[in-house]
């Protein structure tokens, strides 16, 4: 409709349009949150099981070197990062966690991801908070640099 020489449209009008338009308004907004997540933007609540942020703050680090990173080596920490499968390097931050079962490395960001939502090891799901009870005995994690 016009009205005084201006166009005005009506919400009723575009969303008649095409029945695929909020649809699409949809998919576009999840897709807009989603980018603003995966940037830290925005974040999610932390769950019920998450690692407290001390355990977090203290995870060991380990500095890259291609002698420490080969997964043909015994003894050596995986190429790539288990949770996002990106080769480590020396651009980014690795942590590791102190589990009994094995050398379990990854982008630090990627285990502080994971750990906003469990207590667990990735790999192994060692309990790393230590609490009695709460896994296998050999699991009972010390933290320890």
């Amino acid at each position: 409709a016009v009205l005084r020489g201006q166009c005005h449209i009506s919400c009723d009008a575009v969303c008649n349009a095409s029945p695929l338009l909020p649809v699409a308004a949809r998919a576009f907004l999840v897709a807009v949150l989603l980018v603003l997540i995966q940037h830290g933007v925005v974040r999610m609540p932390r769950s019920r099981n998450a690692a407290p942020d001390d355990l977090i703050d203290q995870l060991p680090r380990v500095t890259y070197s291609p002698e420490l990173f080969d997964d043909n080596r015994p003894g050596c920490y995986p190429l790539a990062c288990p949770i996002c499968l990106d080769s480590f390097s020396s651009e980014r931050l690795i942590s590791r966690t102190p589990c009994t079962a094995g050398r379990h490395a990854f982008h630090t960001d990627c285990l502080q991801g994971w750990l906003r939502n469990a207590h667990t090891c990735p790999l192994c799901r060692a309990d790393l908070t230590g609490a009695p009870g709460a896994g296998d005995e050999e699991t009972g994690i010390e933290l320890s640099s």
